[in-house]
């Protein structure tokens, strides 16, 4: 996998402190920066007014939206 991005030596029992965690993805199609260039966009301002209205006007666009893990 390479070398980690950071190494936090020192005393730390890490399997104390860090237990049953999960991994949360955030799968926003429409957040700050989507917001902040839509209306300015070619290509986005004319399907709708904003991110948000255009994906509640059209879900079957995501449809095949997917996370590739690996």
């Amino acid at each position: 996998m390479g070398r980690p991005a950071a190494y936090m030596g020192g005393a730390c029992d890490i399997d104390a402190h860090f237990v049953d965690n999960e991994i949360v993805f955030d799968t926003t199609f429409c957040g700050d920066w989507a917001a902040s260039f839509w209306q300015d966009d070619a290509n986005c301002a004319p399907l709708a007014a904003c991110c948000n209205d255009y994906a509640a006007a059209s879900p079957g666009v995501f449809s095949k939206a997917y996370v590739l893990l690996g």
